[in-house]
């Protein structure tokens, strides 16, 4: 996500050969045509990122390379899911894959609380049970130049049909239809136990879910951002975040998220000891999202990501238009530029942008993403090696909510938006996930061996 701010857009490319009629130039970004689905194939699951091994400041530290391989690595790691503003978020739910009958609940501390907010084709239909056979793809080939990288994919997308609704357990309510209330601290809910779901082999269980309308939240922790994208440490700036340094959880409010603002979801599970690697020291800067004490670091509580080859997530949000500018909002960094993605979480807990983090190398996904103040197409990319993105956008969420799945499995991420009626219920079955990833979609065969 640090795209706005690095030399060119994420996406920003040069077209070679030959270029797509229907693609348009919008401040240096290419954009095609939308879609409902965008899938990524072809993740090697092998390579390696440079460690935080120690860390003496956010901009000094010591590094080590560490291999990984698995399917879908290094991606299968811990992630922390993201939200800026202006974004309204709805609904969160984070799903893993049932091999047996068993408590989805095993992995997560059994809690419930939250923390008010404030923070790249071609045609073809497949089931992910038929993921070995050979992929259909018709068209003409685009030959495109990103960030100095050439990249190809078969111009064959004919529009996405509609997702599958996912009627499977027991119905969450919908969020009410009201207005969203006013921008403040929510009251501290305590810690309680999140009911135990059996999910039968092949099945998706709940492990995670936040519902703005009745003020649930399992398995998760709501963090903030206060870096604001600067390797400096300035000061909190609390006069944007009511909440910030709340030394319980709390959940968060039926609320915009305003611009530039930044909204980190974990789980619900601190680090103990060691086990979520090193810590930035205090917690300055990007740190100070962790919300209470931790002793041992004479600093903010770290927690953990949401791990797993296998995993999904669900998300309702909307991107209303603010209208703000850098040139109305100078003191703004990314103005009325929504956005939704994933970091692997180390570097959530050391510096998000900086010499002192494992980013890009480690794993990024940007899911819906907004490079340009009042654009309405959300963008999708892949920062790690290998590396890619699409012209083809989502559109934005700007006056209702928009429901996304987005499925890491099989060796495919797969992001789809679904119908209106999908419930984030506490089981969705094998079959559903399996239609999501049958649906229509522009593929992404990411490319380069160098991290980007």
């Amino acid at each position: 996500m640090r795209s706005f701010i690095a030399v060119g857009a994420t996406v920003a490319a040069t077209l070679t050969g030959f270029v797509m009629a229907d693609t348009v130039m919008i401040e240096g970004n290419y954009y095609s045509t939308p879609v409902q689905a965008i899938a990524y194939h072809g993740i090697p699951g092998v390579g390696a990122y440079d460690k935080v091994t120690s860390m003496q400041s956010n901009t000094q530290c010591t590094k080590e390379s560490k291999g990984y391989s698995g399917s879908l690595a290094p991606l299968d790691e811990e992630l922390s899911a993201h939200f800026r503003g202006p974004l309204k978020l709805k609904q969160f739910a984070y799903y893993t894959l049932s091999s047996k009958k068993r408590s989805p609940r095993a992995t997560l501390q059994n809690r419930r609380h939250g923390h008010q907010h404030f923070h790249e084709h071609n045609k073809e239909i497949r089931d992910i049970q038929e993921l070995e056979e050979e992929k259909r793809a018709v068209g003409d080939i685009v030959t495109v130049t990103m960030d100095g990288k050439v990249q190809q994919w078969t111009n064959a997308y004919a529009g996405a049909g509609p997702a599958t609704p996912a009627p499977v357990a027991p119905s969450v309510d919908e969020p009410k239809a009201d207005e969203p209330k006013e921008n403040k601290p929510s009251a501290v809910k305590p810690p309680s136990s999140a009911a135990a779901v059996d999910a039968g082999k092949g099945d998706w269980a709940r492990q995670a879910y936040y519902n703005a309308a009745d003020g649930t939240a399992e398995g998760l922790t709501f963090l903030t951002a206060t870096q604001r994208y600067s390797e400096s440490t300035p000061k909190v700036p609390t006069d944007k975040y009511t909440a910030v340094g709340s030394k319980t959880p709390q959940v968060l409010d039926d609320c915009l998220i305003e611009d530039d603002l930044e909204l980190v979801i974990m789980s619900d599970k601190p680090c103990e000891g060691d086990d979520c690697g090193v810590l930035g020291p205090n917690y300055s800067g990007q740190n100070e999202m962790f919300t209470g004490p931790n002793p041992s670091q004479n600093g903010w509580q770290a927690y953990h990501g949401f791990a797993g080859a296998n995993k999904v997530f669900l998300a309702e949000f909307s991107m209303p238009l603010s209208g703000k500018t850098n040139a109305t909002h100078p003191d703004l960094v990314a103005p009325d530029m929504s956005a939704f993605w994933f970091l692997n979480s180390e570097i959530d807990r050391t510096v998000q942008y900086g010499p002192c983090s494992c980013w890009p190398a480690c794993g990024e996904l940007d899911v819906f993403e907004i490079l340009n103040s009042g654009n309405t197409r959300a963008t999708t990319y892949l920062h790690m090696a290998p590396y890619g993105g699409s012209p083809h956008y989502f559109n934005r969420p700007t006056d209702g909510t928009v429901k996304v799945a987005v499925i890491f499995h099989n060796d495919i991420v797969h992001i789809q938006v679904l119908d209106d009626s999908t419930n984030f219920d506490a089981v969705v079955s094998g079959s559903t996930v399996s239609g999501w990833l049958k649906q229509e979609c522009a593929i992404i065969n990411p490319t380069g061996d160098v991290a980007h």
